[in-house]
């Protein structure tokens, strides 16, 4: 798709979940006030397309809370938009049209709109799938939903929803990566598959049934988690379920290092207990299997449909399996000895399927080295999403420093994390430039009242954890393009410390483009949020003027807009 020179230019991608929609302008419109976005689905004709609708208008209008009208009434003020009024298998493309204010009326202006953008389908990518939850990025959204509960539900905590398992609320939370991991469970089940697991945390009820309805096909090797002092074995009531409905499973009950991985290996149909079994899928990422990971923190995960990707993660099993053998024998005293961190310190990998797995714990960072040299590599930009790296030597730390040193590499993304201290543990990284933040100032629970477009939101954060996933994006939109995701916090402790996973998959533009609109989905939930409370709680709404339009026309916004346009 090509664009005349100084003609108007958009483009769009999608995930399973929403589509991202970009444009440009060649210069500022006199007197645009924004945009109309018209939105054409499945085999709708241009004449039958309707404008999104949108819930931010004018300072003055007169407006109910939570209300939302067209974009041609209340346009965007913005080059970059996500729509959330998609639905899974549909195909979607986009225009804009400029909305005109001549003093009395918002007229269309035609002569400027743009062309149709690429047709795009909200779907899933192939051999690797990519999952989302919604978690507490969809606040505004929870409000509405409980708002529309009957009277005495409203009463209820988020909490006493999310354990219905046929609640509507828990299913919008959990989103596409929810339902899959129950629908992977489910297959097992009915065809008589064989699974391995190598898990956290468990205490979701859902997932925890599933494993026990497996029984003796489910090999689940089980750490003790979160463990505390007080607590050594926070997975015990899980450890219990499990082996008494006869799940198979390997106690790793750690006193220092976690036993971080969260993976699940998929025997082919009819699999038997073989060594090796035939497995075909991987199952990982950033989900714990627990409620939080489930339903309130941002996650992701990835089903890696590949064989061989498979045995590596069985190998992996079955090491770790024998290092907790060998223990219980007294011929071993380390849960991590030397030789289980020399093993592991080559990546395995595989140049046709272009993925490479590190496991750790390795020795020397090896795998932090790895990573750092492919974003050495970065020729467009990073997006990342970021938890708990540590405060230094992180792969954090290395984007921060590399995007000081080069300058034209667009850097954007989000890491919750101690580093600006207990009191701000999220960290905006806006168009290149680190922004430690109070967290009091983008918290969803924080917004407290209603306001003219914004609702009341009821406090649904548990603890400080709020964006769980662990993904760094290279180069999104290039032939070689990265990913790198996986149970891996990016930082010494998880490379030196930890049982984890980071998977380095290159050249899967469709799983690429899938991660990127996420990203941004999380990182515009935030920012959002940081606005509106540094705008204060007297804001009012847009201005009908074309002020807002100039910022758009050179730096920082100009970089953004071009970085997603980059594909055009």
């Amino acid at each position: 798709m090509t664009t005349k020179k100084g003609a108007p230019g958009i483009i769009c991608y999608s995930n399973n979940a929403e589509t991202l929609i970009a444009w440009e302008y060649p210069a500022k419109i006199k007197n645009c006030v924004g945009f109309a976005l018209f939105r054409k689905k499945n085999d709708e004709t241009d004449a039958s397309a309707e404008p999104v609708y949108t819930s931010v208008g004018f300072d003055g209008d007169s407006a109910k809370t939570d209300e939302w009208r067209p974009s041609t009434e209340w346009p965007i003020q913005k080059f970059v938009w996500t729509d959330f009024f998609v639905k899974l298998n549909d195909t979607v493309c986009y225009k804009v049209i400029p909305m005109i204010w001549d003093g009395t009326t918002l007229i269309k202006d035609i002569k400027n709109s743009s062309a149709w953008s690429n047709r795009v389908k909200v779907n899933i990518s192939k051999d690797c799938c990519a999952y989302f939850n919604v978690g507490i990025i969809g606040s505004q959204a929870i409000s509405r939903r409980m708002q529309q509960l009957n009277k005495g539900d409203l009463k209820k905590k988020l909490d006493d929803v999310l354990n219905e398992e046929d609640s509507d609320i828990r299913k919008f939370l959990g989103g596409e990566m929810v339902q899959k991991a129950y629908d992977l469970l489910d297959g097992v089940y009915k065809n008589k598959q064989v699974i391995y697991c190598c898990l956290y945390e468990l205490d979701e009820p859902g997932l925890i049934r599933r494993l026990c309805k497996i029984g003796s096909r489910a090999n689940v090797i089980l750490s003790n988690g979160s463990y505390k002092s007080n607590n050594k074995d926070p997975n015990k009531p899980a450890r219990k379920q499990l082996k008494d409905a006869g799940v198979k499973v390997v106690d790793r009950i750690l006193t220092q290092g976690l036993g971080h991985h969260k993976f699940l290996l998929i025997g082919d149909k009819g699999a038997k207990p073989t060594d090796p079994p035939d497995l075909q899928f991987v199952w990982t990422g950033s989900m714990n299997w627990t409620m939080h990971g489930l339903f309130t923190q941002v996650n992701n995960s990835v089903l890696l449909k590949n064989a061989e990707v498979a045995g590596w993660y069985y190998n992996q099993w079955k090491k770790i399996a024998a290092v907790e053998q060998s223990i219980i024998n007294k011929e071993e005293t380390s849960h991590f000895p030397k030789a289980f961190k020399e093993s592991n310190s080559t990546a395995v990998e595989d140049d046709k399927i272009k993925i490479k797995t590190w496991f750790a714990p390795v020795i020397n960072k090896v795998d932090l080295e790895d990573a750092k040299q492919l974003i050495t590599k970065a020729k467009t930009g990073i997006l990342f999403l970021m938890f708990k790296p540590g405060n230094d030597s992180t792969l954090y730390n290395f984007i921060a420093q590399t995007s000081r040193a080069r300058k034209s590499l667009f850097v954007h993304g989000m890491l919750n994390a101690e580093m600006g201290g207990k009191d701000s543990p999220l960290t905006f990284f806006h168009r290149g430039k680190p922004q430690v933040v109070n967290i009091s100032t983008v918290l969803p629970d924080k917004n407290d009242k209603d306001l003219k477009y914004w609702m009341k939101e009821i406090g649904v954060l548990h603890g400080s954890v709020k964006i769980h996933s662990k993904i760094i994006l290279i180069d999104p939109f290039s032939d070689n393009c990265i990913l790198m995701t996986g149970s891996h916090n990016m930082g010494p402790n998880a490379s030196t410390s930890n049982d984890d996973n980071l998977n380095i998959i290159t050249g899967h533009k469709d799983l690429c483009m899938q991660y990127a609109v996420n990203i941004i989905t999380v990182y515009n939930h935030f920012r959002s949020r940081f606005y509106i409370k540094r705008l204060g709680l007297d804001w009012e709404g847009n201005h009908k003027d074309d002020k807002w339009m100039g910022s758009y026309m050179t730096g920082p916004k100009k970089d953004e807009i071009k970085f997603w346009m980059q594909e055009k």
